[in-house]
């Protein structure tokens, strides 16, 4: 039988495009998933017969094999197949349902060998048929296909009878042959396997085949034979599966890598939810504008809903300055703030000046009270790229339509690897930064309105995407003051003696800092590219005040000396009313409340305070003073009967 791609495509479960592909690799005599596929091309019209490729169905897979008939109806079955008559003899026994699973399973796990062998019978059945329909007798029948199939003809007499009584796709397994399975070979001292193995399973990844010969040699020494290399690498294969193998000769990442990733979907996800940034090294060489050469770095953030690619900026390193930068460009681009942003473990990622305040992070010390970075500053939550597994950032496969830009400017690429560097590689060669810049904005421009085939992007240009979600998306925008201290680096430094802030060099004062408390700690924010601009100082949060830089003077330019001299004398000046009030309120407070004359014997204890008194007191009665009383002695009424009588004798009563 033939089938049609599309029945190819739905029977393997795949699309249509990756079976044509595999029709054409078949007819250029390419094994398709272990098999020879038989291909042919038709002209005929509709259904099965219609114009394209077609595939046989004995030439598939065995378990794409067995699918089809499992899924073929047991009348449309017999139709394809035809009826075979089976001459007298004893039937096998029907199979079960489970029996009948577990039998095709096993024929699709059976070698290529056996799955062919039991298309061939299958074949000489299918002759039986033609002939018969051709009108030959039974037995002529049998007879030609025996002699087509070179057995005899008690053989296809035996494959008809295994046939009898079962459904017709059945057939092909129940005409496999026996399979022993695989043999165990010749024994293997279990010391010398042990050696072997402990050798061959090392990170240097050495080969099998030495190791052998020295294992070899060392047996002959103690009068043990081992058998063959082949023996050996089958018993290594077969006791030490391949995950096994690729965690000890390849390490961690190879081995992570044998389970397939998560395939993630960005249908849930909504305009500037989360932005992704990292940094890209370009594969060749520029001259910046002042004449030195190198390899840029390209720092960039892109929005994970629509793909569209935000700000960026070409810098010479992948510093904090440069991952800043792009952060404000990309802010004002969007005029919008991401609620999360995917980054990079990097070292310009995890600076202070990026991700300062931040919960976690992978590289350096979070301290509460470091100053808070341009991310964590605008409410924006930040998610940790995992280190040594940068593929998690979709931003990776972004940068390889950014690496064909490179290849445009022969001369001065370089190579992704020294393996790829071309001959005419050469830095004299390197091109002006400006014409690389215009280079990458021109591919920026093209990437944005070329369809895209991600997920749920339906075909659409990322700019289509991003202007189709746009008004149904609520929008966190930023302020001009966080913009602005976006283009500023934050520092956070220890207040001098004076009030003075320390920076990179040189001072900076304002009045206001002398307010502070002594040697607190404050957060600086400073334009790096202008020292001379005042900076922003704040303190727990709070805008304290922009502080002017403190210019220097010679050690014997007197003009500067007068100058910080009446500088100094105003500011002492804006304090002496104060301080004059103050004075003032110490006299008025002497004269209010005039000393009180203390006796010496009363002069109060040094150091002690007045203290309230207690509003529950119990009186003190030391024993000396108040002896307790004795208890009375209980006195029975026949002894008080007897007193009373012994004082009327007496005459005392």
């Amino acid at each position: 039988m033939w089938i049609s791609l599309k029945q190819l495509a739905d029977l393997a479960g795949i699309r249509h495009r990756k079976a044509a592909a595999a029709a054409r690799m078949a007819r250029a005599g390419a094994r398709w998933r272990g098999a020879n596929l038989e291909v042919r091309w038709t002209r005929g019209r509709g259904g099965v017969a219609g114009v394209g490729y077609q595939v046989r169905v004995d030439s598939l897979p065995a378990d794409l094999q067995a699918r089809w008939h499992a899924r073929t109806t047991p009348a449309l079955a017999a139709d394809a197949v035809g009826a075979i008559e089976i001459e007298p003899g004893g039937a096998p026994l029907p199979w079960t349902q489970e029996e009948r699973e577990a039998r095709h399973l096993a024929f699709a796990k059976q070698p290529e060998s056996i799955q062919a062998a039991a298309r061939n019978r299958l074949r000489a059945l299918h002759a039986v048929r033609m002939y018969k329909e051709a009108g030959s007798s039974a037995v002529e029948s049998y007879r030609r296909a025996a002699r087509d199939a070179k057995v005899a003809t008690s053989t296809v007499y035996e494959w008809a009878r295994r046939c009898k009584g079962r459904e017709p796709g059945d057939w092909l397994v129940a005409l496999a042959p026996a399979h022993p399975g695989p043999r165990d070979g010749a024994p293997i001292p279990r010391d010398a396997f042990d050696w072997i193995t402990s050798e061959y399973l090392q990170l240097t990844k050495p080969a099998l085949a030495p190791i052998y010969r020295r294992a070899a040699k060392n047996a002959a020494a103690r009068g043990l034979t081992l058998p063959s290399y082949a023996t050996v690498k089958r018993r290594i294969e077969a006791e030490l599966p391949r995950p096994v193998r690729v965690k000890m000769r390849e390490g961690e990442e190879a081995y992570e890598r044998l389970f397939p990733p998560m395939k993630r979907t960005y249908g849930g996800l909504a305009l500037h939810e989360v932005w992704c940034a990292d940094g890209r090294k370009g594969d060749l060489f520029v001259r910046w504008e002042d004449g030195e050469v190198g390899r840029p770095i390209i720092v960039g953030w892109i929005d994970l809903r629509s793909r569209l690619f935000l700000g960026y900026v070409i810098w010479r390193v992948e510093s904090a300055d440069a991952i800043r930068i792009a952060w404000k460009r990309s802010l004002e681009l969007a005029n919008a703030v991401p609620r999360r942003a995917l980054l990079d473990n990097g070292r310009g990622f995890a600076s202070k000046m990026i991700s300062g305040g931040s919960p976690s992070r992978y590289r350096f010390k979070v301290k509460a009270e470091e100053v808070l970075g341009v991310l964590t500053m605008v409410g924006t939550e930040i998610d940790w790229a995992p280190p040594r597994l940068g593929r998690v950032k979709p931003i990776e496969s972004f940068w390889r339509t950014l690496g064909h830009v490179d290849k445009q400017f022969p001369g001065a690429y370089c190579g992704g690897r020294p393996g790829e560097r071309p001959a005419d590689s050469d830095p004299s060669k390197a091109i002006p930064i400006a014409e690389y810049r215009a280079a990458i904005e021109q591919a920026l421009r093209d990437y944005s309105e070329k369809p895209h085939r991600g997920d749920a992007m339906d075909g659409r240009s990322p700019r289509a995407v991003y202007e189709a979600l746009l008004p149904v998306t609520v929008v966190r925008q930023p302020t001009r003051d966080q913009i602005r201290l976006c283009n500023l680096a934050a520092e956070g430094i220890r207040l001098d003696q004076d009030g003075s802030v320390r920076l990179l060099q040189s001072r900076y004062w304002h009045a206001e800092l002398v307010k502070l408390p002594k040697g607190c700690t404050v957060d600086v924010r400073f334009d790096p590219e202008d020292l001379g601009a005042p900076v922003s100082v704040y303190f727990r949060g709070e805008l304290i005040c922009d502080a002017p830089r403190l210019a220097s003077g010679g050690f014997r330019d007197q003009q500067s000396a007068k100058d910080h001299k009446r500088a100094k004398l105003r500011w002492q000046r804006s304090y002496a009313d104060q301080i004059a009030a103050l004075a003032q309120m110490r006299k008025a407070r002497s004269g209010w409340m005039p000393p009180a004359t203390i006796e010496p014997g009363n002069a109060p204890v040094a150091g002690a305070g007045a203290l309230p008194m207690p509003r529950v007191s119990e009186p003190v009665r030391p024993a000396a003073v108040y002896p307790k009383p004795e208890k009375a002695k209980s006195v029975s009424a026949e002894q008080v009967r007897r007193a009373a009588a012994q004082a009327r004798r007496t005459g005392t009563g």
